[in-house]
């Protein structure tokens, strides 16, 4: 009997301990209906037209991209509102900022953030220059300072996008464990 109970409390510490990356507190997994209708509780609209749910993420104005893999969602695109070469610099290094401060994600290496003083067009144009920056899902029963990502079930990615002239920071948040290999490549 003693060990039954034992059993049965080690399968519910299984079970809640669910490490699937979020998005607002949103796993990602599950069908794209499900995760539009969790997206609507949370205040954002589903624009018919552009298929992008329209809100407020981290204070801004966003677009939202569901991407599915055999219909479960493994990926969200945030959008941000359009930044010019000054403003996008302060975006990025806010938001590169609350990754590093936030105890749920860790990098494999050390970002800094853009500078004062360089431009962000020039960059991007001229030498060419990526900002991107990687954070993985730290499990949380793992409080160690190391990660393997082959292991990792989450991602976050960001990075600036130039479209004619106008800056966008795209974050993606990706269920590492909900990818379809292609076995025809």
């Amino acid at each position: 009997m003693k060990r039954l109970i034992i059993f049965i409390l080690s399968l519910l510490a299984l079970v809640s301990c669910d490490n699937t990356i979020r998005f607002l507190d949103i796993p990602i997994k599950g069908s794209r209906n499900m995760m539009v209708r969790k997206l609507e509780e949370k205040g954002f609209v589903y624009d018919y037209e552009s298929d992008l749910m329209k809100g407020t993420f981290n204070g801004e104005l966003s677009d939202i991209s569901i991407f599915t893999s055999n219909g479960e969602v493994n990926k969200i695109r945030v959008c941000s509102k359009a930044y010019n070469d000054k403003e996008i610099k302060a975006a990025y290094n806010k938001l590169l900022k609350q990754f590093k401060s936030n105890p749920k994600y860790i990098a494999l290496k050390d970002y800094n953030p853009i500078p004062e003083g360089v431009s962000v067009f020039f960059n991007m144009k001229v030498i060419p220059t990526d900002y991107k920056t990687v954070f993985y899902r730290r499990k949380e029963f793992n409080h160690s300072y190391s990660i393997n990502p082959d292991k990792a079930e989450g991602v976050v990615w960001f990075k600036i996008v130039e479209l004619y002239g106008d800056y966008f920071i795209q974050i993606y948040y990706e269920n590492l464990k909900k990818h379809t290999i292609n076995s025809d490549l």
